[in-house]
């Protein structure tokens, strides 16, 4: 029997999962938006392994099962994280994809831009950049690049991201409160020396960003039609 008092990471990535069948169930209409979501974010965090070793010794040192740098706590947050993302859009701004959407179109354009940010980490990895920062700093140039490419989208990208963040923030104060020593894993000698309510600043400010960058993604990668998406958003309101 597994202890999770001694491997909080894990337990987070169990309440994760638990959070995301209950968004499952809550919004059978956009499943399989919350699916595609959470299965690429599941394939774009296996690509990212090499990075993780980066993560655990300047970020922070969390303990995980059979001591691994990546292993089933990583899988079980990021389909979660996927799909709880999706959910938020959806409930907000009625985001979905089409019941027609082009499959081979997503693959491409999923695959072209998973490898140019990959080639722009690594090249700021060399660069001497902190890995936190870096990925920091690809997410921010991804969102603004995207938001020059389809500037209609980026106001659904802010406020989706600003209510999972807002998500994951009450998740994280809930785990320490639960386990106290949580916090302590966040020790890594490149840490912000800051903190928002007692989470590390820059969890925050890389979920944010992260989420802000992916929304845009999403929509870019099932070709969703926002302008579509705002009409029907304000007539809901109205």
């Amino acid at each position: 029997m597994i202890n999770l008092s001694q491997y909080p990471y894990l337990a987070s990535g169990l309440l994760s999962v638990i959070i995301a069948i209950l968004a499952y169930i809550f919004l059978p209409s956009s499943r399989k938006f919350m699916m595609i979501s959470g299965l690429a974010l599941t394939f774009l965090s296996i690509a990212s392994y090499f990075f993780y070793f980066y993560f655990q010794e300047s970020y922070w040192t969390t303990k995980r099962l059979f001591n691994w740098s990546y292993g089933i706590e990583d899988l079980l947050f990021a389909f979660p994280a996927g799909s709880v993302i999706a959910f938020w859009g959806s409930v907000i701004f009625n985001l979905n994809i089409d019941k027609k959407f082009d499959k081979t179109l997503f693959f491409r354009r999923f695959f072209f831009v998973t490898l140019i940010e990959m080639i722009f980490i690594v090249l700021l990895l060399f660069a001497g950049i902190d890995i936190m920062n870096v990925t920091i700093i690809a997410q921010v140039i991804l969102f603004i690049i995207f938001s020059f490419i389809n500037r209609h989208a980026m106001l659904i990208s802010l406020i989706t991201a600003a209510a999972y963040t807002s998500f994951y923030f009450v998740m994280l104060k809930l785990l320490f409160f639960i386990f106290p020593a949580f916090i302590n894993d966040w020790n890594g000698y490149a840490l912000w020396k800051s903190s928002i309510l007692g989470v590390p600043t820059e969890e925050i400010v890389w979920v944010f960003t992260f989420n802000a960058a992916w929304v845009h993604l999403l929509i870019f990668y099932l070709n969703i039609n926002v302008l579509t998406l705002k009409k029907n958003y304000c007539g809901r309101k109205n």
